[in-house]
């Protein structure tokens, strides 16, 4: 048991990291492979923790990661707010995440 709790911890934390990233990333490129981890962190948590209310939060930041790599490919104007709202989004995981000690 303890270690599934390990585990889920180490999902929660690569979510974050990831959102962490791609809100920082510069000169507006999304890192290769972040948004697969993300989706693999997501899959981990649903398998993990059905109904456990972090995995609409990392759905909700997948979306917005989406929508931000369609930003970055010029169809949309929206890059700047994306990333303000996928900082937002990273504050609240922070707060809605027990820290583990």
């Amino acid at each position: 048991m303890a270690n599934d709790v390990g585990a889920k911890h180490a999902w929660l934390a690569y979510v974050y990291e990831v959102a962490d990233a791609v809100a920082d990333a510069p000169a507006g490129n999304i890192p290769p492979g972040t948004t697969s981890v993300l989706h693999r962190a997501i899959d981990a948590l649903k398998a993990m923790a059905p109904g456990d209310d972090h995995i609409a939060r990392a759905e909700a930041m997948s979306l917005t990661v989406h929508r931000l790599e369609w930003a970055l490919l010029g169809r949309s104007t929206d890059a700047a707010a994306l990333r303000r709202q996928l900082r937002a989004q990273s504050r609240e995981w922070i707060e809605a995440t027990p820290l583990f000690h």
